[in-house]
């Protein structure tokens, strides 16, 4: 399929349901994911955003409705053919063996090689790429359990960006991370959505965050439901104050962008 061939959501959520006994998650969810977005996903604990991600990317059945990457049934197709054009970064990551940093992202080509078959040149060229892009190049022949947690989450969005998707699904990827290194993993996210067309999706606690690097904002929290806005649509105190249970303010920053802070004296959330 050529690229002006394709359709112009990459995903389609339809009369998606989901339970975990009788607790419902999901009831009739209906969304759609522009080719090129980056979606933020925000809600409280406990509210799905980590088994949204599961369903999207096939790793869990629905209870009912369907997922379609590219109008295909991600939970029907080969699970190859699905590592090449989904890629997925979990909260953390337990690596039995202790792999190089190298061995770690060079993983992320596995989905274009047969079983038996060794790196090739393209391969080292692209895991060389990524772990200069993510900045943990100068780790390659350390072992992966030698690193920090803030670097090993590096490494492995090195991997998943070695897969060369067209859609990246991340839950917390900066959790472990400090706000410079937090800025710099969506930097380069940005940057390969620009420059690459990469459909970006991010579970994050960090609603300001998700303001500043996301054009789409999934809501999740209420009536087992996803609510879909733009940031200025969804991201506002009352709205999120209430999902949150806490008391907001907003301010503006100097580039006009709206931020939120937790209320003054007095509030829900004041010490």
């Amino acid at each position: 399929m050529h690229l002006t061939d394709k359709p112009e959501h990459i995903l389609t959520v339809s009369d998606l349901r989901f339970s975990y006994g009788d607790q419902t998650i999901f009831s009739d969810v209906s969304v759609t994911v522009r080719r090129g977005a980056m979606v933020g996903i925000i809600g409280p604990n406990g509210s799905g955003k980590s088994t949204l991600l599961h369903l999207l990317n096939g790793f869990k059945q629905p209870g009912g409705g369907v997922v379609r990457l590219d109008g295909e049934n991600v939970h029907r197709m080969n699970p190859r053919s699905l590592a090449r054009r989904i890629a997925y970064v979990p909260q953390q990551t337990v690596v039995a063996h202790d792999f190089s940093v190298m061995e770690i992202v060079l993983m992320g080509r596995f989905p274009y090689k047969s079983m038996v078959a060794f790196e090739n040149d393209e391969d080292i060229r692209i895991a060389q790429e990524m772990l200069e892009l993510t900045g943990v190049s100068e780790f390659s022949s350390r072992r992966f359990h030698s690193l920090s947690g803030g670097e090993q989450q590096r490494v492995i969005v090195a991997a998943a960006l070695a897969q060369e998707p067209s859609l990246i699904l991340l839950d917390e990827p900066t959790s472990a991370l400090d706000i410079h290194y937090q800025m710099h993993i969506f930097n380069i996210l940005s940057e390969m959505n620009r420059r690459n067309g990469l459909t970006v999706m991010c579970a994050i606690h960090d609603i300001n965050l998700a303001s500043l690097y996301c054009n789409r904002i999934w809501l999740l929290g209420e009536d087992n439901s996803i609510r879909d806005g733009s940031p200025s649509e969804i991201i506002r105190p009352e709205e999120i104050g209430r999902i949150f249970n806490v008391q907001l303010d907003a301010v503006t920053a100097r580039d006009g962008r709206t931020w939120l802070i937790p209320g003054g004296p007095g509030g829900e959330n004041s010490l």
